[in-house]
């Protein structure tokens, strides 16, 4: 059986923005600030959130190219969909 889906897609292309959302905390804040002070200055200032989430979306494209690569095509439309919604959130937090 093809385990060829839209919602896995998805869920990747949910899940891996979050993975890099931390990978970015661990690697350029942590000797910074805490958790909660990182999580408060992001909330406060909406463009630096909003860059986060645009590097963290860099994790997307070996799972979407993957996904292409071994004939996946639904899993990978589930992959850009999730990216899509990311990026309509990117677009609300640089125009607030």
């Amino acid at each position: 059986m093809r385990r060829d889906s839209f919602p896995i897609g998805f869920a990747l292309g949910f899940f891996f923005p979050l993975v890099g959302f931390a990978l970015i905390y661990i690697f350029w804040f942590y000797d910074a600030m805490e958790p909660a002070a990182f999580l408060q200055a992001l909330r406060m200032r909406s463009n630096l959130l909003a860059g986060v989430l645009s590097l963290s979306l860099i994790l997307n494209l070996p799972v979407f190219f993957l996904n292409i690569w071994s004939y996946r095509y639904n899993t990978a439309r589930g992959v850009i969909f999730a990216t899509m919604i990311y990026g309509a959130i990117i677009i609300y937090l640089k125009i607030t």
